[in-house]
């Protein structure tokens, strides 16, 4: 499985790459009323409105480096907001170490993989429609 890592901030993170639709730059989201922290807007992308999301809520960006992964998920097609792409890259190992998940925030972590000897957390878009989220 190749992934996709990127940055949420100064975190690295990671995402399957046969599972991104594509990656958009950064443009101006109409924000939401009343929407919950994690929603970060809305965009017009070629007549579709996609509901844009952020696993952090104070998360940087920059005009030039930040990016919009467009992931289809099984209702849904969402954005995700990320701080910068770092590239694609082939995984050697998935594990599932409960040691390892307590470096981390796992309500939104599917996995961890490894890739070139760092362990690197896999985000799960499904958290943002778990119940209670």
């Amino acid at each position: 499985m190749d992934c996709l890592v990127f940055y949420l901030n100064e975190n690295e993170y990671a995402y399957p790459v046969d599972q991104i639709v594509e990656i958009i730059n950064l443009q101006t989201l109409t924000k939401l009323p009343k929407a919950k922290p994690f929603v970060k807007g809305v965009i017009n992308l070629r007549g579709s409105i996609i509901t844009v999301f952020s696993f952090i809520e104070n998360i940087k960006t920059e005009k030039k480096k930040s990016k919009i992964l467009i992931i289809n998920l099984k209702k849904h097609t969402i954005g995700i907001l990320v701080t910068k792409i770092k590239g694609i890259f082939p995984t050697c190992s998935v594990s599932y170490n409960p040691k390892l998940l307590e470096r981390f925030n796992t309500q939104f972590i599917k996995e961890i993989v490894s890739i070139n000897g760092k362990f690197i957390p896999v985000i799960e878009p499904e958290f943002f429609f778990k119940t209670g989220s």
